[in-house]
């Protein structure tokens, strides 16, 4: 389909209502096209002159950080919206936690960022009765280089309770997705890495103080591409699915596997199944019959499509079935709706401009046929995340970023999928060129008293748009209410300028050709070699490795463009220089390593330095010996007689540069008579402060001690000072032996400053006052 300028008005986002609406009145005799569409303008104009100012339908962005992205989100029982995310502190670089809650029309009620020194990812998040919101997460640490993170948080956003589940016998865990199994407490899935280097899922049911009412190892996981999930029923059953690309676990292996458990409220498992469905399933919902529905990505060589799966209470296949277009469809989640019937959330890609996508809405009955779809999106990407049911709206989450930097994007709509509003926008076009103008226009036209206030600023209807934007209107009255239009996206597109070199060129071998324009996103481009297309080369850029003449064409729904040039000599690359180095783990701090190569006569060499893949050149190093002294990797380019360059593979050096600390294996501090003992990390040459000559030593004397000694790699180490104090033992004196008359009596004492007492007589005080025939 190619779009170009046009003077018909398309509305936006509502493409559906011509669709939809005359599916009534298909049934009428006096029904036909021309007339319909102008009693649909009639009817909308009647009702939008008399609707409310306010609208319980919405399409919103949300995150005011350079990057902020949703995840998950869930409803509460007042209808509103909470929303987990990510988000990336502006100063500090550390990704943290960012929880949204908005009410039912989109309002922001209060935003929480929950970020620390360490990098912390949010997975998934639900809401219980009682109002507390739970949170799944990954966070990295001090104690584990990364664990899953349970957060429990009350109604206003505040900090309630945390566990954290480390690893059991990996190197690792990370949160994967969590559910409701009970008003009160929640299920978790969690990844494990590790285990002799495999990958395995457990599920954790969690009590209401996060521990553990009972665990069940999900299975290995040795695939390349796997997903995982859980989904909990109302008689507190949940089921849990795993995809493997390759299943290792049966008696032959299995391909593209889908295994489906099922376990009641106290660990039982109800299921176990393992299926073929020969797709790659990404998630499973509940149904009404404690059956399941999975959604899945048919996943060929020339695209993908989407599929779904309906299983019964038993985990027998009711049917599976595939939808999909030209265009690759990749299904997130379906879900059960109230009508039997079920809605699916899906990423597409775009039509007109590469390697974008928008959001699919598809509405399926009871049997799995399609009903309709909508599709809804900016000027260039959105993905698909979530998707829930609240009475009978549907409510969309998903990321975007045709608003600058990432953002959340929000939708909520009817059960037909319609974004209902008092106002929309027309458009002239969605996709125009360079130069082109646009018009907006608000419909139905608000009334004089009305106060509108366009995203571009604005006041008047309609407008003329030159510049890409997604656009939206605020209409206000005189008592404060206001409401938003659904966005209106409009694209112009550059003209395609294929130029990449002058006619003729002589160019090393490797060499990058490169179109001027290579960032217009709707070109799509074609390289030819000696009038020959060349096969699976669609970018602006094409390595050339022989002489030749070169052409590309450069295309996009606004026009085209054409380039050509002869590269009439191909200078060849030096041979790449191979580094060479000692054999060593670690350097020692205060040495050098040396880097050297094969030298060859003619060539031009200079090392470098590669950080934080910034590649940093080293003045003056252009021997073919570099000492390193400190860490990093390293490499050496050579050019020859041509100009023509290549580099090495980059060589990597560490440095023994950690600490070294003592351990203890009691407290620090403890009462003479006692001793603990103090130890270092495996090595030779051993000297503690004591003058002790051995990696473990036992001590009972107060002091500072601290050790030298040869580590494993051969580094002369200095230990941290660890300082040992001893306790004095209590020492009471009660005086002299004492012989008492019958009637007399004595106050013994054992005198103040001590934590406890305790009397023969059981008592606890600091004096006793001591009888005749009394044994003290």
């Amino acid at each position: 389909m190619v779009f170009g300028r046009s003077d018909i008005f398309l509305i936006c986002y509502h493409r559906f209502i011509l669709k939809v609406v005359p599916l009534v009145f298909q049934k009428m005799s006096f029904f036909n096209p021309p007339s319909f569409s102008r009693l649909l303008l009639i009817i909308s104009l009647f009702i939008g002159n008399y609707s409310s100012i306010k609208a319980e339908y919405f399409e919103k962005v949300y995150g005011k950080d350079f990057q902020t992205k949703g995840t998950f989100f869930s409803i509460t029982a007042d209808h509103s919206i909470i929303i987990l995310g990510n988000v990336v502190d502006s100063v500090s670089h550390i990704n943290g936690y960012y929880i949204l809650k908005v009410d039912s029309n989109g309002t922001i009620i209060w935003e929480k960022r929950i970020i620390d020194d360490f990098n912390a990812y949010g997975f998934s998040i639900t809401t219980l009765n009682d109002g507390k919101i739970v949170i799944l997460g990954t966070h990295s640490g001090v104690l584990f280089s990364i664990v899953a993170e349970v957060i429990v948080l009350d109604s206003n956003g505040d900090f309630f309770n945390s566990a954290i589940f480390p690893p059991f016998d990996g190197w690792g865990t990370a949160g994967v997705s969590l559910t409701n199994s009970s008003d009160s407490t929640v299920s978790i899935t969690l990844y494990n890495d590790g285990f002799i280097s495999n990958n395995y899922y457990s599920f954790v049911s969690l009590n209401q103080d996060l521990s553990v009412r009972w665990i069940d190892f999900i299975s290995f996981d040795g695939s390349i591409t796997n997903a995982h999930g859980i989904t909990a029923l109302p008689d507190k059953s949940v089921y849990s699915i795993s995809y493997y690309d390759n299943y290792f676990y049966s008696v032959n292996q299995l391909f593209r596997v889908t295994s489906v458990k099922k376990f009641d409220d106290n660990g039982a498992q109800l299921l176990d199944s393992v299926y073929e469905f020969n797709c790659i399933t990404t998630s499973i919902s509940s149904t009404n019959d404690k059956g399941a529905i999975v959604c899945g990505i048919q996943d060929s060589s020339v695209q993908k499509d989407m599929a779904i799966i309906r299983l019964d209470s038993l985990g027998n296949v009711l049917w599976q079935k595939q939808y999909g277009s030209n265009l690759d469809e990749e299904a997130n989640i379906v879900i059960e709706t109230s009508d039997s019937g079920f809605a699916l959330l899906a990423t597409i890609a775009d039509s007109v401009i590469p390697g974008q996508h928008d959001l699919l809405l598809m509405k399926l009955n009871a049997n799995g046929d399609s009903l309709w779809s909508q599709q809804f999106g900016g000027t260039h990407d959105e993905q698909s995340l979530h998707l829930v049911e609240d009475n009978t709206n549907l409510i969309i989450l998903g990321s975007s970023t045709s608003f600058s930097a990432d953002k959340i994007y929000l939708l909520k709509t009817d059960s037909s999928g319609i974004i209902q509003s008092p106002y929309e926008i027309t458009s002239s076009s969605r996709y125009s060129c360079e130069n082109d103008t646009v018009f907006l226009q608000l419909n139905p036209v608000p009334t004089p008293d009305l106060h509108i206030v366009w995203s571009n600023g604005d006041s008047i209807n309609p407008i003329q748009v030159t510049v890409s934007g997604n656009y939206y209107a605020i209409i206000s009255d005189s008592l404060g209410n206001s409401v938003q239009t659904p966005f209106c996206p409009v694209y112009f597109s550059q003209l395609p300028n294929a130029s990449f070199g002058p006619d003729t060129m002589s160019l090393c071998s490797g060499t990058l050709l490169i179109d001027t324009f290579s960032s217009e996103l709707t070109n799509i481009y074609k390289w030819f070699f000696n009038n020959q297309l060349i096969l699976d080369e669609y970018n602006p850029e094409l390595a050339i490795n022989q002489a030749g003449q070169f052409q590309l064409i450069v295309k996009n729904y606004c026009s085209s463009d054409t380039s050509l040039s002869i590269i009439d000599t191909l200078f060849q690359n030096p041979d790449q220089p191979v580094i060479i180095s000692p054999a060593v783990v670690y350097v020692c701090p205060g040495d050098s390593l040396p880097l050297s190569f094969n030298n060859v006569i003619g060539e031009i060499f200079q090392w470098y330095k590669t950080d934080n893949f910034k590649t940093i050149i080293i003045p003056g190093e252009t021997d073919t010996v570099y000492y390193v002294h400190g860490n990093g990797s390293y490499i050496v380019s050579a050019i020859n007689v041509n100009g023509c360059s290549i580099q090495s593979i980059p060589k990597s050096v560490s440095f023994n540069l950690e600490k070294e600390f003592i351990n203890i294996t009691g407290p620090s501090s403890f009462c003479d008579g006692g001793e603990v003992e103090l130890s270092t990390s495996l090595g030779s040459n051993h000297l503690w402060s004591s003058g002790d000559t051995t990696q473990f030593i036992t001590v009972n004397l107060a002091g500072d001690y601290f050790v030298s000694f040869i580590n494993m790699f051969g580094c002369q180490k200095n230990s941290d000072t660890i300082k040992i104090n001893i306790k004095e033992n209590p020492n009471v004196d009660l005086g002299s032996d004492t012989v008492l008359c019958s009637g007399s009596s004595v106050l013994l004492n054992a005198g103040p400053g001590y934590k406890n007492y305790f009397w023969n007589d059981a008592s606890t005080d600091s004096s006793l006052l001591a009888i005749p025939n009394g044994t003290i």
